[in-house]
């Protein structure tokens, strides 16, 4: 409806409030400034990012876009001004409730328009129906006929497991159904790279506001924005832009092409008496434009619009977004804000973990006595979403277990079995977006208790892909240690060191599970078992799983690729 206001109440113009998601780890191949050609990978997210050669050399982009080799030190210099800026600017909105988080419960309705450029064009035949079935697709429905030549289907990482409104229902137990209204498509007046711009030090996008204010100006003759406030604050809940071409995350792609990302920004503009102000963005495609089959594309995973999405509900980065590369210091691929939108390629993303059903309000979980000695058992996550609570100190820190089985949203999580996640954070009433628990070194707040000790950084230059994937495999307990001929299992977790003390008073024992049901039993505070021997245990017939060498779960293997295994071999499949 044709009511645009100029917004001078918004003096905060140009002043955005922006989350966005991690790079993808992955090699490309670039040139550094001598002309020659090397091999390096992508670090960082929308705030701060860079290029690492594989030895670890950081770099820095020259104003013709190659590469010059810069110092640890240059680059550290570097992150702190770019950090200094960013805090500045989200602890201006510390405290704030305007404009609202969108909502957690029933089925709000998001405005999605699909955006393009003079130079870049959507690739979809009809993106309109694809992006509904992409956003709003039941379980089974096939994509829009128009698209099956246009896209690849035909594979798990080419083609998205569910829905995003599918994701959504199944990670609340359907008490959030949002609805994705789809417009567009509409064509931006610049060309793609004015809006994917980089500028200053940390790299971010300059223009993509105006990319924003343009669509909203172009559909207002067709959108009712006020339908959009569900909470009647005087903003529209969210406006979410899918734009042709791809995206910046990915090693490799331009500087020029846009990074998904989330948040509020000012002087949008005001469209049927309401304020646009919260919004999201991500792209049309997956990987990179060399990436393609028989003329088909990969279009892009969920998963990027579920991380960026997240963050509108108010859920925080949970990866380190000042740059932290230490080890145990994130849940990497076990938390869809951190890498765990990455996994199957992003068409498969990672579920909620417990902390974050908890805190937006859909399911909390059963909290255990510090004095009754129990046999327990625990269904499978994807079942029944239930998990136990163990508080772990007087300082707050507590221990959620969740059992994880390879099924549904599961179906490529690099690990199974029991999960246990330590948290060091506040029951809040309602979320904190502005609140990134994972950015103090050595004091992780939202992390795992890996059963083999160890999560690496998927950032980190010293670890082979090989010793990410067998660390992956091997948090969810029981497990193995692998490295010799003689399988050593663990299956009890009696202390753990939290960011406060070591708690030794909650000891787990005898966790097993069961290879048919997916169900785990443990006994907590004391160990049943007279001999200290499970009944159950893990070892040579555990099931074997196979990644490719970018770590990503292969559910049908190929003869004569190579793969790795779950038991950290790596081989030529037979």
């Amino acid at each position: 409806m044709k009511k645009t206001i100029i917004s001078l109440a918004l003096a905060f113009l140009g002043i955005a409030n922006l989350y966005a998601v991690k790079a993808k780890p992955g090699i490309a191949k670039i040139m550094l400034a001598d002309g020659t050609m090397a091999c390096a990978t992508l670090h960082g997210d929308e705030t701060f990012h860079y290029y690492m050669l594989l030895d670890g050399t950081p770099l820095r982009e020259t104003q013709d876009g190659k590469y010059e080799k810069i110092t640890a030190e240059e680059l550290n210099t570097r992150k702190t001004r770019a950090f200094s800026s960013e805090n500045i600017t989200r602890a201006s909105e510390i405290g704030t409730v305007r404009p609202s988080y969108f909502p957690h419960k029933g089925s709000p309705k998001a405005l999605v328009l699909l955006v393009q450029f003079q130079d870049v064009k959507f690739k979809s035949k009809d993106p309109v129906a694809t992006f509904n079935h992409y956003l709003n697709g039941k379980k089974g429905e096939a994509m829009p006929e128009a698209d099956k030549e246009v896209f690849i289907t035909n594979e798990t990482y080419c083609q998205n497991y569910g829905s995003v409104q599918q994701y959504f229902a199944e990670m609340s137990d359907n008490q959030f159904i949002p609805q994705f209204d789809v417009v567009g498509p509409v064509t931006v007046s610049k060309n793609s790279a004015y809006y994917g711009k980089n500028g200053g030090d940390d790299g971010s996008d300059t223009n993509y506001p105006q990319m924003i204010k343009e669509a909203c100006q172009q559909v207002d003759d067709k959108v009712n924005f006020a339908d959009y406030d569900s909470d009647g604050d005087g903003n529209v809940d969210l406006v979410y832009v899918i734009y042709a071409g791809y995206s910046e995350s990915i090693s490799g792609n331009s500087g020029d092409c846009l990074w998904p990302k989330s948040g509020t920004v000012g002087g949008l503009g005001i469209y049927d008496g309401k304020y646009v102000c919260r919004f999201g963005i991500n792209n049309e495609l997956n990987n990179k434009p060399a990436d393609t089959q028989d003329g088909k594309y990969f279009i892009n995973g969920i998963g990027l619009f579920c991380h960026e999405f997240s963050h509108t509900l108010g859920l925080p980065d949970i990866y380190p977004t000042n740059g932290i590369t230490d080890h145990n210091q994130s849940p990497e691929y076990w938390d869809v804000m951190d890498m765990g939108n990455y996994q199957a390629n992003g068409y498969q993303p990672i579920p909620y973990s417990p902390w974050e059903k908890s805190i937006v309000g859909w399911k909390q979980p059963t909290l255990l006595s510090d004095t009754e000695a129990q046999q327990l058992k625990l269904e499978p996550y994807d079942k029944a979403s239930d998990a136990y609570k163990i508080i772990a100190n007087s300082q707050g820190e507590y221990l959620l277990l969740q059992n994880i089985r390879n099924e549904g949203w599961y179906k490529e999580a690099p690990g199974y079995g029991m999960l246990v996640w330590r948290i060091d954070y506040d029951d809040l009433p309602s979320v904190n977006l502005f609140d990134n628990p994972n950015n103090t070194t050595g004091k992780p707040r939202v992390m795992i208790v890996p059963a083999d000790g160890m999560v690496y950084n998927s950032y980190n230059e010293k670890v082979s892909s090989d010793d990410i994937i067998t660390s992956l495999q091997n948090d969810p307990f029981p497990t193995y240690k692998a490295g010799s001929a003689t399988e050593y299992e663990v299956n009890s977790l009696t202390s753990i060191t939290l960011n406060n003390s070591v708690d030794t008073s909650h000891p787990l024992y005898n966790i097993t599970k069961d290879e048919a049901t997916g169900l785990v039993t443990f006994d907590y505070l004391k160990n049943f078992s007279p001999t200290g021997i499970s009944s159950v245990i893990i070892g040579k017939n555990r099931p074997t799983a196979y990644f490719d060498l970018e770590g990503r779960k292969v559910s049908v293997p190929q003869k004569g690729k190579i793969y790795i295994t779950s038991k950290g071999q790596k081989i030529v499949y037979q």
